[in-house]
């Protein structure tokens, strides 16, 4: 245990906040300080680092609706980059024919307010461009590389109160080439391989990419939708290459991997739980 650099307080864990002058504090400090100065290191005053990660897992949209009818929920936009036809809202001029930003923060859109005009999607015809280099997405606190969800942008008005009636998903079967060329693209660029698997084990595309992370010698983690950890133990191999991978990094940056993850650390204290909750599913491998 060692002191935090803002409190001054001794804490059991620490987070590595600027890796040139090895500025460490505890969770509730490094909350308040990002808060409070932009993200920069209170002693150096340079940008503190911001880890990118690839969230792989389904792309499909899940229908919360009844049996009556269908209502897709939206994206999660802290894990995912809009992938938009920017036709459908610019005039040929670029004047606004409709104001994206204005319209997904209406009611009708529940108030999207997460939002920004100048990040939310790349235009498709950039991202089947394969000659443009995609751009990343900046949050608080880490950078999103992707993956990306391709709209339907004709279904895009047809929300209300936060849902779709129809999949808002295009149909990308004959882009399956540009996808595979642009995921490799982003997973190339990411610093940390997040694989969320679904409830029902089915994110065969996204095991495959586990692969070609690990052999590009990204940081990896895995966690589950599923509850029963006994079939999530199936992925035995997958946990310990997590484990393996992460046990690389220094203790603070082991920290720093969590505590930037928009879903593991509200899931987990820090590395320390997270760790155990891994170890808990593959004992039970048998």
């Amino acid at each position: 245990m060692t002191d935090c650099n803002i409190c001054l307080q001794t804490q059991n864990i620490l987070i590595q906040l600027c890796p040139t002058c090895k500025c460490y504090c505890d969770k509730e400090c490094l909350i308040k300080y990002i808060n409070h100065s932009s993200f920069k290191c209170m002693i150096c005053k340079k940008q503190a680092q911001r880890l990118k990660y690839f969230f792989a897992g389904k792309i499909s949209l899940q229908d919360v609706g009844n049996h009556a009818c269908s209502d897709f929920e939206k994206p999660n936009l802290n894990t995912r980059i809009l992938v938009l036809d920017k036709n459908h809202f610019y005039n040929k001029d670029n004047s606004f024919k409709t104001n994206i930003s204005g319209f997904l923060h209406s009611e009708k859109c529940a108030y999207w307010t997460e939002i920004d005009e100048n990040e939310i999607y790349i235009d498709i015809s950039n991202f089947l461009n394969l000659e443009e280099k995609l751009p990343s997405k900046k949050m608080v606190d880490y950078i999103i590389v992707g993956p990306t969800c391709i709209m339907d942008t004709s279904e895009l008005f047809t929300i209300n109160h936060g849902c779709w009636l129809n999949n808002p998903l295009l149909d990308t079967h004959e882009m399956v080439k540009t996808l595979n060329i642009r995921n490799n693209e982003m997973i190339e660029d990411c610093d940390v391989f997040s694989l969320e698997v679904d409830e029902i084990f089915s994110c065969y595309r996204s095991i495959t990419e586990w692969g070609i992370a690990k052999e590009k010698g990204k940081i990896l983690l895995i966690y589950f939708e599923n509850n029963n950890k006994s079939k999530c133990a199936e992925f035995y191999t997958h946990i310990r290459d997590c484990l393996e991978s992460i046990n690389k990094l220094d203790e603070r940056n082991k920290e720093l991997v969590i505590y930037c993850h928009p879903i593991l650390k509200n899931l987990f204290s820090g590395f320390i739980e997270y760790k155990s909750y891994l170890e808990e599913i593959i004992n039970l491998k048998k």
